[in-house]
């Protein structure tokens, strides 16, 4: 969970799919918070903490147009894999 203002702003759940790559399942941010801040905390200040555990690169699905916006905004790009599109970003 992530807070901002001592209030659930952000639910984010992954889970480990390779080695090195974490699999998002939810990532939702209430809509008075959805001003991309909660994002760059997660994908940008706070990729140090998942660096430290060995991801490279998170990967995630959408299906919303929304959505899809965000995680352009955020630097993922789309790829194909097995056949099926995902956004993925690789950490530096």
């Amino acid at each position: 969970m992530v807070l901002r203002d001592l209030t659930i702003a952000n639910l984010f759940v992954a889970h480990v799919a390779e080695e090195g790559t974490i699999n998002v399942e939810i990532n939702y941010t209430v809509p008075q918070y959805r001003d991309y801040k909660v994002g760059k905390f997660i994908f940008d200040e706070g990729s140090d903490y998942l660096k430290a555990h060995g991801v490279h690169t998170i990967r995630t699905r959408s299906y919303l147009s929304e959505h899809t916006e965000f995680l352009k905004r955020m630097g993922f790009t789309c790829v194909l894999k097995d056949g099926e599109a995902y956004f993925e970003k690789k950490i530096a």
